[in-house]
């Protein structure tokens, strides 16, 4: 049975979403902790504006801003050095 059509129960739809991975030429599914949030390994590259709202960053290692502003409206707690 094709549950995409034909499925009426809400909470029996579901899907996966992929990301490309550039080095092997793959498909591979997007990752989860068990809290649900997306989990994310290696170097991340943004262009453009990042918005976070109501909610908390966690980086867990280095952090190099280049050419650009962070503004920060809040508190802000720091363990460890900053440069």
């Amino acid at each position: 049975m094709n549950n995409l059509i034909f499925n009426t129960t809400a909470s029996e739809l579901k899907s996966s979403m992929y990301g490309y991975n550039q080095g092997s030429l793959t498909l591979q599914q997007l990752q989860m902790d068990t809290s649900g949030n997306l989990l994310v390994g290696g170097d991340v590259t943004v262009a453009g504006d990042v918005t976070i709202t109501n909610a908390t960053l966690t980086v867990d290692g280095d952090v190099t801003i280049t050419n650009a502003t962070l503004t920060i409206e809040g508190d802000v707690t720091v363990a460890g050095d900053v440069t």
